[in-house]
């Protein structure tokens, strides 16, 4: 839920808007949500505000200014312990790690957003997810799975609603089919994203469709077309992002070289050129598009040494299997220009090569075609069940609603007449009490009696009811804890015995001999299993009970059995109603009100165990109550305490404590090993790439880190860069029972603060990496 005012609420989806319209409206957005947040007191529309210039940041270039807005917005979310405000920073985070080439940390930060909480603009930031697993799964070469994230985010982009997000996603998909040479599909989608992102004024998705579009028709050889286009996009030029001019330049000139405007293709060539920057991945575009150049004016040499050349040594440009469109064009010419030379061996050599790209391309090609048609059929699929589950859940929703109202209302008829009818019923009660006491004949005294039992009925009943009636309100607490079921049920099948004692039935209790406990509420399962008891004895007249626990793979299963009078099908379905009694249409008062399994029922819904019933004419009930395991007693790891020896090693150390941070690295150092330690992963990380990104061989992490953060998520985040076999202990000093759950949930060993050195040197010596 969003900690923020309905005016953070409005600029934070003003600044979502803006990053496929006008992402240099961030930064002021950004900073206006902040002051606006801390005027108000806070909240996490601070957090949001951070995260916001942070992008903005990014898309001017400004790379150190981004990663410390990024720091302000993740304190900021810590702070407040928002899961969904720190899974957005990890879209940013991977965005800048990418950027620095560490791809698969990246994606492993990634990962962690699939399952994670999102803020209150959940699309668009699955939208910003999905858009950059798609960027670092193609850097990876996943490229199908690559084109599953851009569908991902095409639907993302469908549920923002919003025109921009989506205009940006059909131009992403649309280029990615303009790769894989499906050259049609990618005009159409490129189109569709031109067309809306105009109508909703997205810059930014505008530009990113027509470039793909221009780069389709430039395949497609509709050159008066992608001039048309290019001469658009370049009108706009001021207003887009400088940094990737040199990109666009190349496809400019592309555009005019084929309609034959040769010395403005040069140009737009030799400014792309000086535009170059290191590590710059348009070599093999600029390459394609000069070699065109050269070809159209007829220059066959120089168009000859430039493709061969390159072709030489591809390794120095962008990676060919990313985009071997280019690389067929770029044999094609190559063989063109060598047979213009007259130089028919080497067009032969480049012709073959060109006829095997062009096979491996139409495979690719179609497989992404085959694999597009899926995932569009599965996302299609999904939405109409989604819809179908929207459409019924609202039916339901309805009906509960009306069930609810009739049961609320019927909860207050009962608990108001409970509370009225005790009044006189109370008078009655005093009243005859004065009346036993004074002087009456034999006759008058049975009268009497027969009051009495009249009016003790009379208060069970009402008992009853008032219990239902709280049950239905909802305000009975049930409290969960470890429950030993030994004493309990031997203590139950005692007081049945004495009950019994007289009517020659026989009570027996069956049970296991290893210990046997159960989560529960102690109180309410004792009066769930007694009001079970009490019907078994009012409805068995010869025979007996049997108690029964039976374990089961995940809990324990208990058992009343009688040899009773039994219940046909048609009975056993109304069992649990309320005033309903088996085989007593007199309603004799005896056999009780029908309500022991109403109320039985109830708790166990409550409880959340599971309530079975069989039973058969004549031949007797059996009732079963199904309860889960009690949280483990758990034990710290027992590592031996002798002294074995040790190789020197690389050990990260995570704790938040200063003291027992340094304490632990100093004990570390004098056996020998080398030392990482900082008190929260991201820390942690960062030394290590200053450090030189030395092995590590282990890791021991304190389980309660700064801001929220657990010692169990940050070993998951390290073995995603490190390895998922390195060793990793946890320590704690936090022993409640809900955190050793977490702990042994986690499959990582432990110890308990304080650690003994030499149990933490055995465990060093028994864990090599």
């Amino acid at each position: 839920m969003s900690l923020m005012s309905p005016e953070c609420l409005d600029l934070l989806r003003q600044a979502w808007t803006q990053h496929q319209r006008d992402p240099q409206q961030l930064l002021p957005l950004g900073q206006e949500l902040v002051a606006r947040a801390e005027a108000l007191g806070g909240g996490d529309g601070i957090g949001w505000g951070w995260l916001q210039q942070g992008w903005g940041h990014r898309f001017l270039g400004e790379l150190e200014a981004a990663a410390q807005a990024l720091t302000q917005a993740q304190s900021a979310f810590r702070q407040l312990d928002s899961a969904s405000g720190l899974a957005a920073c990890r879209d940013l985070e991977a965005t800048l790690l990418g950027l620095q080439r560490r791809w698969a940390e990246a994606l492993a930060l990634l990962q962690l957003n699939t399952d994670a909480p999102r803020g209150p603009f959940s699309a668009y930031e699955r939208f910003s997810t999905h858009w950059r697993r798609a960027w670092l799964l193609d850097v990876l070469g996943r490229r199908d799975d690559a084109l599953r994230e851009r569908y991902a985010l095409l639907a993302a982009a469908r549920e923002t609603g919003d025109d921009g997000p989506l205009a940006y996603a059909l131009g992403l998909v649309g280029g990615t089919h303009a790769d894989l040479f499906n050259l049609e599909e990618a005009d159409r989608l490129c189109a569709e994203g031109m067309r809306r992102a105009k109508g909703c004024g997205a810059r930014q998705a505008w530009v990113l469709a027509s470039l793909n579009r221009m780069n389709a028709l430039l395949a497609l050889e509709r050159a008066s077309e992608a001039l048309t286009l290019a001469e658009a996009l370049q009108a706009q030029e001021s207003l887009m992002n400088q940094r990737a001019r040199e990109q666009r330049c190349i496809v400019y000139a592309d555009a005019h070289a084929q309609a034959g405007q040769y010395a403005r293709a040069q140009a737009l060539l030799d400014e792309s050129q000086a535009l170059r920057h290191a590590g710059s991945e348009s070599l093999l575009s600029w390459t394609v598009a000069q070699v065109g150049t050269w070809l159209a004016q007829q220059r066959w040499a120089d168009a000859r040494e430039l493709a061969e050349g390159w072709l030489a040594n591809p390794q120095h440009g962008t990676d060919p299997a990313a985009v071997p469109g280019e690389l067929l064009r770029l044999l094609r010419m190559a063989s063109r220009a060598c047979q213009e030379l007259k130089d028919l061996a080497s067009a032969l050599k480049w012709q073959r090569r060109a006829f095997e790209v062009h096979e491996s391309l139409v495979g690719r090609s179609a497989r992404a075609a085959r694999l597009a048609f899926e995932i569009e059929y599965e996302l299609d699929r999904e939405r109409w069940q989604r819809t179908l589950a929207e459409q019924e859940q609202a039916r339901l929703d309805a009906l509960n609603r009306q069930l609810g109202a009739a049961n609320a209302a019927k909860t207050r008829f009962l608990a108001a007449a409970s509370h009225d009818l005790r009044q006189p019923v109370q008078a009655l009660n005093l009243s005859l009490a004065v009346l036993s006491m004074a002087p009456m004949s034999a006759d008058q005294g049975q009268l009497v009696q027969r009051m009495e039992r009249s009016l003790n009925a009379l208060t069970t009943m009402f008992d009853g009811l008032l219990d239902i009636s709280k049950l239905d309100a909802g305000i009975v607490p049930a409290h969960p804890q470890r429950v030993n079921l030994r004493p309990l049920l031997q203590r139950l099948r005692d007081e049945a015995a004495a009950q019994t004692q007289d009517r020659d039935l026989q009570v027996r209790l069956r049970m296991p001999a290893e210990p046997c406990a159960a989560q529960s509420d102690p109180a309410l399962l004792e009066r769930i299993l007694r009001n079970l008891l009490d019907n078994a004895i009012k409805y068995t007249e010869r025979g007996g009970l049997v108690l029964a626990l039976r374990p089961l793979a995940q809990g324990w299963r208990i058992q009343v059995q009688d040899t009773g009078i039994g219940m046909s099908p048609e009975v056993l379905a109304q069992a649990t109603d309320e005033f309903f009694q088996a085989n007593n249409p007199e309603r004799d008062r005896s056999r009780g009100l029908g309500l022991g399994l109403s109320i039985v029922n109830r708790l166990t819904a409550l409880l959340g165990h599971r309530l079975a019933i069989r039973s058969r004419l004549g031949y007797g009930t059996t009732v079963e109550i199904e309860l889960a395991l009690a949280a483990p007693e758990l034990t710290p790891l027992v590592i031996p305490c002798d002294r074995p020896q040790l190789l020197p090693r690389c050990v990260a150390v995570l704790d938040d404590d200063a003291d027992v941070r340094d304490s632990l690295s100093d004990l570390l150092r004098r056996w020998g090993h080398t030392v990482l330690a900082a008190r929260s992963c991201s820390e942690l990380l960062e030394q290590w790439h200053m450090d030189g990104q030395r092995p590590v061989d282990a890791v021991l992490s304190d389980l309660r880190l700064p801001a929220q953060e657990s010692g169990i998520e940050a070993v998951a985040r390290l073995r995603g860069c490190w390895g998922s076999d390195m060793p990793a202990l946890l320590v704690t000093g936090d022993t409640s029972p809900q955190t050793l759950v977490q702990v042994r949930a986690s499959g990582l060993p432990w110890l308990a603060k304080p650690v003994m050195p030499m149990r933490l040197r055995s465990w060093l010596a028994q864990n090599p990496n």
